[in-house]
């Protein structure tokens, strides 16, 4: 899977993304929850409109209740889920907490419920980004170069 161990990410699990708050983690190759948080998702969110779908989650807006900041985040339904979907999970989780870059979203929180895990990420208007590049259709070479500059940049 691209430049991306294949061994399961081992994270301390009292670790906290600097400036993140991110207190739940990965440990032993799965993801559990270590929050000093003792609330529940559903007591932190009000889980609002779908904004996007794929196999085994959707993307919602949502409200942080103590704050009213809107967030995105990303339900996954954890029936039906095989070990390698789990270490797929585990991945995208430890990889999106070391990200630090003004053109990838960040991961703010990761819950761990009965029915799903949820994935607490800023929020970004404007849709997906493969959705805008194939609406636009033709791009000049200036507005290509820009575009994948930041690309790289982010990467």
């Amino acid at each position: 899977m691209g430049c991306v161990s294949s061994k399961p990410n081992v994270v301390d699990r009292n670790a906290q993304v600097e400036g993140r708050g991110v207190n739940h983690v990965v440990a032993n190759g799965k993801a559990t929850s270590a929050s000093t948080n003792p609330n529940s998702f559903e007591e932190q969110y009000t889980l609002g409109k779908v904004i996007g779908s794929g196999t085994f989650s959707v993307v919602r807006i949502a409200v942080h209740k103590p704050t009213g900041q809107r967030y995105a985040i990303k339900c996954i339904k954890r029936d039906g889920l095989v070990a390698e979907d789990i270490e797929a999970l585990t991945t995208e989780v430890a990889i999106l907490k070391q990200m630090n870059h003004p053109n990838i979203m960040i991961l703010h929180d990761f819950f761990v419920e009965d029915k799903f895990y949820y994935l607490v990420t800023e929020y970004m208007e404007g849709g997906e980004l493969f959705d805008r590049i194939v609406e636009k259709s033709f791009y000049n070479e200036r507005e290509a170069r820009d575009l994948v500059k930041l690309l790289l940049e982010a990467i």
